[in-house]
């Protein structure tokens, strides 16, 4: 599966066997792990427990994470996380998991730091998708290991190169070139999941060279919008304010 996705520049969804208990999916992850969870791999994201559908059987966890990004993808868009986000037909979880966004000790919080998303289920709050990093981390800590970002990053990519047949074969010259530039800056101005880009040639080429080789060789940069994975509060107590109750008096 990891090598298809490799091939389709896609995200292979990858959940840990029934039966797997907290800490050997965590064992799992390391050098003495014998499940499917042995992967550094940008192309994967990790899933446990299994959960329980509306019909009362076990389901993977993967496959409700398949159903959630495409629901996500349509109703909001491709670049948000499918992390805390209510999955629908979900009555209950194999592995039961204590659930708290302020404890890193949290069995959910500690198995998303090991690269494996999972199910959030506390007071009120359903059965939630929880979860944004693919398998490479965090053995890798570039903002590539989001599946958003990765997933931003394929579309992009594949995008402009299917835009670039339109230029293969002309004539290389200052129209060319400034119309093929166009074209990808234009594309990527329009694009509401990344926060900055730039286009240009690439000057890492010998340009005269590798025109006279029948190559234009332009590079693109760009960052995506990356979801709020955590949040940090700093609180302070102050008598500060206990003046406004001179101020208040004098007015």
């Amino acid at each position: 599966m990891i090598t298809l996705a490799e091939q389709l520049e896609a995200i292979a969804y990858v959940a840990a066997p029934k039966g797997t208990t907290l800490s050997h999916a965590i064992q799992g992850r390391g050098p003495l792990g014998d499940i499917n969870f042995k992967t550094s791999s940008d192309r994967v994201q990790l899933f446990y427990p299994y959960v329980y559908g509306s019909s009362g059987g076990l389901e993977s966890l993967a496959t409700h994470a398949a159903g959630l990004r495409m629901k996500t993808d349509v109703d909001n868009g491709y670049w948000f996380s499918i992390s805390n986000r209510e999955m629908l037909g979900v009555t209950g979880i194999e592995v039961p998991l204590t659930a708290r966004i302020d404890d890193a000790q949290a069995e959910t919080n500690r198995l998303n730091e090991k690269g494996i998303t999972t199910v959030f289920n506390s007071y009120g709050t359903g059965f939630k998708m929880w979860g944004n990093r693919l398998a490479c981390f965090p053995t890798i800590t570039h903002i590539k290991n989001f599946e958003t970002a990765q997933r931003t990053g394929d579309l992009i990519d594949e995008s402009i190169r299917r835009a670039e047949l339109q230029y293969v074969d002309l004539p290389i010259d200052d129209a060319l070139i400034d119309s093929f530039l166009g074209t990808v800056r234009t594309y990527l101005g329009t694009l509401k999941s990344i926060v900055g880009f730039s286009v240009e040639l690439d000057y890492d080429y010998d340009l005269v060279d590798a025109f006279s080789k029948g190559q234009v060789p332009i590079k693109y940069d760009y960052t995506p919008k990356l979801p709020a994975e955590s949040i940090t509060n700093t609180s302070v107590m102050t008598r500060a304010y206990l003046a406004n109750l001179i101020s208040n008096q004098a007015a």
